[in-house]
C-alpha cells in the first residue's frame, strides 16, 4: 500500500466533481428566469427579458456602470415581486440602483 492515492481514485474525484459542477450549474440556470451579462460593453441577455426593455438596459447598464466592466445579473421574477443575483465588482449602491431599474422597467 503507498502513501500517495492511486491515480484511478484522483480520477474518480475528478470525474465526481466535473458532474457535481455540472448538476451545480444546471440547478442554478433552471433556477433563474433571465440573465443579463455586461461585458467589455457589450450587454448580452438570455431568458426572459422583454424585447421593448433591452435597449434601456443597455444604455443603463453601459452609461451608469462604464463598458469596462464584467457583471453579471440573474434574476427570478414571481408576480411583482424580483429576486436578483449579482457577480461582478458592484458596490452595494449600486446594485440597489440596478434593482430600483429593473423594478421600473419590467
Amino acid at each position: 500500500m503507498t502513501i500517495w492515492p492511486s491515480w484511478e481514485f484522483l480520477l474518480r474525484c475528478a470525474i465526481a466533481a466535473a458532474i457535481a459542477y455540472v448538476v451545480y450549474r444546471v440547478i442554478l440556470y433552471q433556477m433563474t428566469d433571465f440573465e443579463i451579462r455586461l461585458h467589455n460593453g457589450v450587454v448580452a441577455f438570455r431568458g426572459r427579458v422583454p424585447l421593448a426593455q433591452r435597449s434601456a438596459l443597455v444604455e443603463f447598464l453601459v452609461h451608469d456602470l462604464g463598458p469596462d466592466r464584467t457583471v453579471t445579473i440573474r434574476g427570478v421574477r414571481r408576480g411583482k415581486r424580483q429576486r436578483l443575483w449579482f457577480r461582478g465588482q458592484l458596490s452595494d449602491g449600486e446594485k440597489q440602483r440596478i434593482r430600483n431599474f429593473l423594478a421600473m422597467t419590467f
